[in-house]
């Protein structure tokens, strides 16, 4: 999923708390009924919800391409390095995460109904705080990173941290009730043949 998905959870809630209706427009190949239930695959959706891809592309991307990879001379050690660099492009790009979450939340509100005409200057500071926290848990984990430049830095950290975010992210989302809500439709149209 992506900073797209996480935008889509906050819209949703507050159309939720609204009390708006969620529809889905038939599919004219098919005929489907023009609303049905919408649930999400829960499980993959809540660890997948809570990774701004969209920002880690743009970090490796740009850590591969402008930094390449550490090069150590011998009887040097990883933390020897000087990282000032790398440190100053990680919190450039928690900060472009940030904005990122904002600027996409923005984006996807404009394609919403208007219910709330300053909808798009609520602001989604959960989502951003999540996908900064996830932002630099994968930054931690992938080689070269700045965090080598401490020296307990080693083969254990990065896939804990990674794997305790993962995990983490989308319980502490759920315990904050910051979950992307479940609609169930009251009356579905019935399909051709006389299902629902």
């Amino acid at each position: 999923m992506s900073i797209a998905s996480m935008a889509d959870g906050a819209i949703q809630r507050k159309l939720a708390k609204a009390g708006a209706a969620t529809t889905v427009v038939p599919r004219p190949a098919t005929g489907e009924a023009a609303a049905r239930t919408i649930t999400p695959l829960k499980a993959a959706s809540d660890v997948a919800r809570y990774i701004p891809t969209e920002a880690i592309a743009i970090y490796i991307a740009i850590l591969v391409g402008a930094f390449g990879p550490l090069k150590l001379v011998a009887g040097m050690k990883a933390s020897d390095l000087d990282y000032s660099s790398r440190w100053h492009f990680f919190f450039i790009m928690l900060g472009v995460t940030v904005a990122l979450v904002w600027l996409i939340y923005a984006a996807k509100t404009r394609e919403t109904p208007a219910k709330d005409p300053d909808k798009r200057y609520n602001i989604p500071v959960f989502e951003m705080a999540i996908a900064a926290v996830a932002l630099a848990a994968w930054a931690a984990a992938l080689p070269d990173t700045p965090f080598a430049d401490f020296h307990w830095y080693g083969g254990w950290f990065a896939p804990t941290v990674l794997a305790t975010a993962t995990a983490l992210l989308p319980l502490i989302a759920a315990a904050a009730g910051r979950t992307a809500p479940t609609y169930e439709e009251a009356n579905p149209t019935p399909r051709a043949g006389g299902q629902a």
